[in-house]
């Protein structure tokens, strides 16, 4: 979505060719990434090179635009980013322990179609919603104001 949104500041300007030599870029850097980590990862292998590429690929449209002077960074950006960035790092933090947890508790319960599993992973996702948004207002990195607003639109 990033890419989306980047892409036509080039556009705009005529320069069609960075947005393609980007996206070239990133469809041999997905299928290379792929294959490596498809041997390690199975299926998951492919998802993860893809989330990688699409941040490498977001990473190249801002490094070019701010090379241009066309992408700047402001001071609530910069104070905020950090902040969200250790919240997610939090969140996944738990989260692993929790689904740990869940491993030693419920023996094989990711493998089965079962109500047990489906609750499980409700409340894992539940848990990762209220440890995010708990370490980003804690953080700061989000204001309860902020949401207020959001919400009254």
């Amino acid at each position: 979505m990033l890419t989306k949104t980047l892409s036509p500041f080039f556009f705009a300007k005529g320069d069609t060719k960075s947005p393609v030599q980007i996206a070239v870029f990133g469809v041999f850097l997905n299928a290379l990434l792929a294959i490596i980590l498809m041997q390690f990862m199975g299926y998951l292998g492919i998802a993860l090179a893809t989330g990688i590429t699409v941040w490498i690929n977001a990473g190249q449209y801002i490094i070019r635009l701010y090379k241009q002077g066309e992408f700047k960074i402001d001071a609530l950006c910069k104070f905020r980013l950090p902040r969200i960035l250790l919240s997610t790092l939090l969140m996944s933090l738990f989260v692993f322990g929790l689904k740990t947890l869940f491993n030693h508790c419920f023996n094989g319960w990711q493998n089965e179609a079962s109500l047990l599993s489906v609750s499980l992973l409700g409340i894992l996702i539940c848990f990762a919603l209220i440890v995010f948004f708990g370490f980003i207002i804690l953080l700061k990195g989000i204001l309860i104001s902020d949401i207020k607003k959001l919400i009254k639109r």
